[in-house]
């Protein structure tokens, strides 16, 4: 049993599911496609856009009960938002259906190629699916009922995990 002698430049070749031992001195290449992972130290940076400040300050205090997701901006208005992405640049944004001066599905119809992914908020129960569906279409990651004192843990579990599965799947 000799062994054969590999050309000059070549690696062995290794077992399916090993990646191949690097050269002293070189980095090892990621696979074409896939980017690099984050480190677990870095947070999910969250941008909430809803007309009123109690339901705001509630998905705060939601957002704020786990050490990977942190809100760093607020706006009360979709006329905000663009400014708010440059200053801030957020991994993910929630945005409400409903809004006085332009609702949600408009502002998202409008804008999309130039947001974070989207978790869309609505007061109106999933039994209206077709404005969930609207806001699917238009480009949101999901939808999500908003959160009411009543059913703040249950809702909340929700729409972490919805941001979270938004943020890694714009990864």
């Amino acid at each position: 049993g000799r062994r054969p002698v590999e050309p000059e430049g070549r690696r062995p070749v290794e077992p399916e599911g090993r990646r191949p031992v690097e050269p002293e001195g070189r980095k090892p290449v990621e696979p074409e496609g896939r980017k690099p992972i984050e480190p677990k130290s870095q947070k999910i940076r969250i941008l909430i856009v809803d007309d009123s400040p109690t339901i705001g300050n509630l998905l705060k205090k939601i957002f704020k009960q786990d050490a990977d997701l942190e809100v760093i901006a607020y706006a009360s208005s979709p006329a905000m938002v663009e400014n708010l992405i440059q200053i801030h640049q957020p991994h993910v944004m929630t945005l409400d259906i409903h809004m006085p001066e332009e609702d949600g599905l408009q502002f998202l119809g409008k804008h999309r190629d130039k947001l974070p992914p989207v978790v869309m908020l609505s007061s109106v129960s999933r039994e209206n699916s077709e404005l969930a569906f609207k806001a699917l279409s238009l480009g949101a990651s999901d939808y999500v009922e908003k959160p009411t004192l009543a059913n703040l843990i249950d809702k909340g579990d929700e729409l972490r995990a919805k941001l979270r599965c938004a943020y890694r799947a714009s990864l």
